[in-house]
């Protein structure tokens, strides 16, 4: 429907989410939908949260998207955020039946040091 079309498109981001669900949608595959459309919003959640008032000001859900690395950890990322090269965001998602909850830590990116034997190095 259009007011599924609508939604999707606010949720999911264009390039990494919604094509997937786009092809679920074309299968009639409504319970895989509803779970991509749930654990997108779940995550996305838990990214505003974790952003400070400023940067929950410029917000946009789209933007945002859920990825997962070659072991199947869950991973999000935003082509657009400015500060994404500075800070990483640790994510954790679980999903039982139902049910979905995520978690987002958003940290300052380690600064890259060189180390031998252990010993912290200056450059």
């Amino acid at each position: 429907s259009y007011k599924t079309q609508r939604f999707s498109e606010r949720i999911l981001n264009p390039v990494y989410e919604l094509p997937t669900f786009i092809e679920y949608k074309s299968k009639h595959d409504i319970e895989r939908c509803a779970q991509i459309l749930s654990i997108s919003w779940c995550v996305k959640e838990a990214i505003f949260k974790a952003l400070d008032g400023e940067d929950q000001s410029n917000f946009v859900m789209s933007d945002w998207y859920k990825t997962n690395d070659l072991r199947g950890r869950p991973q999000v990322g935003n082509d657009k955020y400015l500060k994404i090269k500075q800070e990483e965001f640790l994510c954790s998602l679980s999903h039982d039946g139902n049910l979905v909850s995520s978690f987002i830590i958003r940290q300052s990116k380690p600064s890259v040091t060189n180390c031998w034997n252990g010993k912290q190095c200056n450059d």
